[in-house]
């Protein structure tokens, strides 16, 4: 990684994600670079992006090699634009799993949801704060179920399937984090910006996918395209003073 002669002002066209490799990240990502948004990916995921802009990194930030690495990206590449986009979810895809009580996950899945929900930003945010330069702007993805809780029957006519409480639970405490984040990236002129989205339309059961779109004001889940339209508006307009926001996008689910 050599150093970047590109300017701090703004407007330098490096990325980076945590978690970009899933079906929604690597949607918007191989967009931005097909419209020429970005020009250099730096991604932090298990499973790799196949597009010769994207470096790909495998290590978990988390440990010790995996945080050298992405201190060595701040430091020496300084990319203005950063996603969040790993996120632990139970989703309503084809033979998942159901839970019959909000409390029914194991402890390991829970502890899994709070790290990749939660500790992956918080251990970002303590690197930036140990490497920090200028312009940084940082956009998580939340959800309306860290402000709410799904209705009796969305996941089941009856009411007998719930969504895990832990899911919620995690996405709360990214919202006060990114009060935080938003303070602290005040102080070297950036932002952070929260997107809570409601349920996406990606994979999901044509059952679920029909109750959803039946209590949405909408009558639809949240597309795909929409939620690049949005990541593009938040991460890369470049608006100062749109600092410590949580939008949602979910079709007005929210206020059902």
């Amino acid at each position: 990684m050599g150093g970047s002669n590109m300017t701090q002002g703004g407007n330098n066209r490096k990325l980076l994600t945590i978690g970009g490799s899933g079906k929604l990240g690597k949607y918007c990502i191989e967009k931005w670079i097909t419209e020429e948004i970005v020009d250099k990916v730096w991604n932090f995921d298990l499973h790799k992006l196949q597009n010769n802009k994207v470096l790909n990194f495998t290590e978990n930030i988390l440990e010790e090699n995996g945080y050298k690495l992405i201190t060595s990206v701040l430091r020496e590449e300084k990319p203005l634009k950063i996603i969040i986009f790993a996120g632990y979810d139970f989703p309503r895809n084809k033979d998942c799993e159901n839970f019959f009580s909000p409390y029914s996950t194991s402890r390991n899945e829970s502890l899994k949801s709070w790290e990749i929900n939660c500790m992956l930003p918080l251990h970002l945010l303590k690197c930036i704060d140990e490497n920090p330069y200028k312009n940084i702007s940082i956009t998580f993805i939340g959800s309306i179920y860290g402000n709410k809780l799904p209705k009796d029957t969305l996941y089941s006519d009856d009411g007998s399937i719930y969504k895990p409480v832990v899911y919620g639970m995690c996405k709360s405490a990214l919202e006060y984090l990114n009060k935080q984040a938003s303070i602290t990236m005040a102080k070297i002129e950036g932002n952070c910006n929260l997107l809570r989205f409601g349920g996406i339309d990606i994979n999901i059961d044509d059952a679920f996918k029909k109750r959803y779109s039946g209590l949405s004001p909408l009558k639809k889940m949240v597309s795909l395209e929409s939620v690049y339209q949005a990541l593009s508006f938040v991460t890369f307009k470049n608006i100062k003073d749109l600092n410590g926001a949580v939008i949602d996008l979910d079709s007005a689910m929210r206020h059902t």
